[in-house]
């Protein structure tokens, strides 16, 4: 490609973010972007989902990748980063009111400017529906700059967002038949890029494989079900181990939450967040994804069966349809919801 397309994600959520399917899939579609010779650069946030505090040094170390440079101001610090084929650059601020009328969200948006002004992209891609996602698509616009939105998530309502869209990008045809009948958004459904060649059925042979596997344990995704689920289990076939691989939430978040209904239950293990959960894919004899969330794909579901490894998922969203026959689905009472207040306040001792 002589004149490559000039591709510039933006967004105030930080671009390396392993807490979240959103970072995830918007990376992977950067970087294969990149090797196929576009030029890709971005201007993120620091925005992330853990809820533990973190360190911009301590997320480039866990990507093997180098801070090259920073910079910054009063309100933040630039730091600039090489992510493979992906120049990046990361506004580190130092409150936590990070909006489009906030002193660091309009310092950031300035500097937006000058990036559009010095790169002059094609495209621009971002997603977070927020004060400032609304100003990065209107400055692009400005700008004659394509804007591109992807949706990951059901938490957008505000129809004004998308007026400086040309176009909205979902993961499952569910998701895109949620936006169209709640906001009159013609979408394109397009599931995330899930690069094949990382992830392989060929490492153990599935006789050995030790553990069911449970992803992101969070009370979104379903903890307490979970907990239910070792409870029994432990008590009727306690040989049975349980993997937990921690997203946003880590293992102490977990024990907080139900540590008193596990007491005295040994079968289940954590494991820290990492930059290659597929490869514990190859570990598992199942993968368990009991999500309350209207989910409107199931990153992990997809990446499980690709490595060979079946997955039992609830039935919420789009999960059927990733599913398909490749799984089995399990109907999760429809009480059980992320703001169930019967579920938050009983789950840490009696899970409902």
């Amino acid at each position: 490609m002589s004149d490559p397309y000039k591709i510039l994600f933006a967004s105030r959520h930080f671009y390396l973010d392993r807490s979240n399917g959103a970072s995830i899939s918007t990376r992977s579609l950067l970087l294969e972007l990149a090797k196929r010779r576009w030029n890709v650069k971005t201007f993120c946030g620091f925005q992330q989902d853990y809820i533990r505090p973190i360190t911009i040094e301590t997320e480039l170390a866990k990507h093997e990748l180098q801070l090259q440079r920073t910079w910054g101001n009063n309100e933040g610090r630039l730091v600039s980063f090489k992510d493979y084929g992906i120049s990046s650059l990361a506004f580190i601020t130092p409150s936590d009111s990070f909006e489009a009328n906030a002193p660091s969200g309009s310092c950031y948006l300035q500097m937006f400017k000058c990036v559009c002004e010095q790169f002059r992209p094609d495209v621009l891609v971002t997603y977070g529906g927020t004060s400032i996602g609304y100003e990065l698509l209107r400055i692009s616009q400005a700008f004659d700059i394509k804007t591109v939105v992807t949706l990951h998530n059901l938490a957008y309502w505000d129809p004004a967002y998308f007026q400086y869209a040309n176009l909205v990008l979902v993961p499952s045809l569910y998701a895109q038949d949620v936006y169209k009948k709640r906001l009159g958004i013609d979408s394109v459904a397009i599931p995330p890029l899930i690069a094949r060649k990382k992830i392989s059925c060929d490492t153990l042979d599935f006789p050995h494989r030790n553990y069911v596997l449970f992803v992101n344990p969070s009370i979104g995704k379903g903890l307490g079900v979970f907990a239910r689920v070792v409870k029994e289990i432990w008590r009727i076939r306690p040989e049975i181990k349980f993997l937990v691989m921690e997203g946003s939430c880590d293992a102490k978040y977990c024990a907080s939450m139900v540590g008193d209904f596990l007491k005295g239950v040994d079968n289940v293990e954590f494991i820290r967040n990492t930059p290659f959960p597929e490869l514990w894919f190859q570990f598992a004899r199942l993968t368990i994804y009991p999500s309350l969330y209207p989910e409107t794909y199931g990153r992990a579901v997809a990446e499980s069966m690709m490595a060979g490894t079946p997955v039992v998922a609830s039935t919420r969203g789009a999960l059927p349809e990733v599913v398909q026959d490749a799984g089995s689905l399990l109907p999760i009472c429809e009480r059980l919801t992320l703001i169930s207040s019967s579920f938050l306040i009983r789950m840490k001792y009696a899970l409902g």
